[in-house]
């Protein structure tokens, strides 16, 4: 069998630093043999762990050879994956999700200010010198090459020029959460995304599928912040606890019956002063029973209704003016809501 080498041509500027050194290139895997370990510390946090177990299953998808995990800081040759030190101050500056990636011919170090930018660090390395890609969730592509070999190199890259990152996971399932809502969050953090934003957009949704089984475990390995919610006025108000015995607290239509039918059509009477008790009671236990979560949301049901009432939305206003009008009443509402909860 003939033997195939990827060789990766870095940037000409990472050329120069690795001739003006005088290092030799870095040989990861020759004819399908490693010599290089995967270094971490022995207390190395879970994303950092994740981190080197995905290294180290590219390399040996791309050419066979399973480089080991070490527990070993001074390893040569080693593949070192790490969070900065407080002496790495130029790095640090550039803030948490900020990292670097340098090699010659006895180490290459993949350096993250946080642990998430670890993971950055790995995939980044990967895409950009391996050659792997991920366009896709669940679609990676992964050249094959017994020997990888590949020039010195040098780079840092940060800080990102948004420091909230993110696409909204949603549908959101337990008939979709492996096969969709799981390999969606892989993704994005593959393409250094920060937060993993689910949206049940319905009550008991986030409970029936195991969520915190399930999906938050993908979410902390990966480093990632969480934000759960999506469109939650049914989620904070449902339908099956309030519309009997409280059917004011839904919003009034225009012809004067209520919507709490339990769709993404239903609506609050956001000037009800109950209703934001309501909502700030039960997010604050929801968020008493999901401390993982970073942050949740309360947004509008998706829909054109809103509240009718002369307190939501004053007589007097019709079409884009009644909206405006409805808004200051939904903006005051979810102010009330964040200073009960907070």
């Amino acid at each position: 069998m003939i033997a195939r080498t990827l060789l990766v041509t870095s940037l000409l500027a990472v050329n120069l630093f690795a001739a003006d050194r005088g290092a030799r290139p870095i040989t990861l895997v020759e004819n399908g043999r490693g010599a290089y370990v995967i270094a971490i510390a022995p207390d190395a946090p879970l994303p950092v762990r994740f981190a080197a177990e995905e290294l180290q299953k590219y390399i040996k998808a791309i050419s066979g050879a399973a480089l080991p995990i070490r527990t070993d800081a001074d390893a040569k040759p080693a593949i070192c994956v790490r969070v900065s030190s407080e002496a790495e101050s130029a790095l640090r500056a550039r803030g948490e999700d900020s990292y670097s990636m340098r090699g010659d011919g006895q180490r290459v170090e993949l350096i993250g200010n946080s642990p998430r930018a670890v993971f950055y660090a790995v995939y980044h390395f990967l895409e950009k010198h391996l050659g792997c890609g991920w366009c896709a969730p669940g679609d990676d592509t992964v050249p094959k090459a017994e020997t990888i070999r590949l020039p010195c190199f040098e780079e840092a890259v940060g800080p990102p020029a948004f420091s909230m990152r993110q696409i909204i996971v949603y549908p959101y399932s337990d008939a979709l959460l492996k096969k969709n809502n799981i390999p969606h969050t892989d993704w994005l953090a593959k393409n250094r995304m920060n937060w993993a934003h689910p949206a049940p957009n319905a009550p008991d949704v986030w409970e029936r599928c195991k969520s915190r089984e399930l999906f938050v475990p993908e979410v902390e390995k990966r480093g990632l912040y969480l934000e759960v919610g999506g469109h939650t006025f049914n989620t904070w108000v449902p339908r099956d606890r309030y519309a009997t015995a409280h059917p004011d607290y839904f919003a009034v239509l225009e012809n004067g019956s209520r919507a709490m039918d339990g769709t993404h059509k239903a609506g609050l009477c956001l000037s009800n002063p109950e209703v934001a008790d309501v909502v700030a009671g039960n997010m604050a236990s929801w968020l008493a029973e999901n401390p993982e979560a970073d942050a949740v949301d309360l947004w509008h049901n998706d829909s054109l209704t809103y509240c009718r009432c002369t307190n939501c939305t004053p007589r007097g206003f019709s079409g884009a003016d009644a909206s405006i009008a409805y808004t200051r009443t939904y903006m005051r509402f979810v102010n009330t809501v964040v200073e009960r909860v907070a």
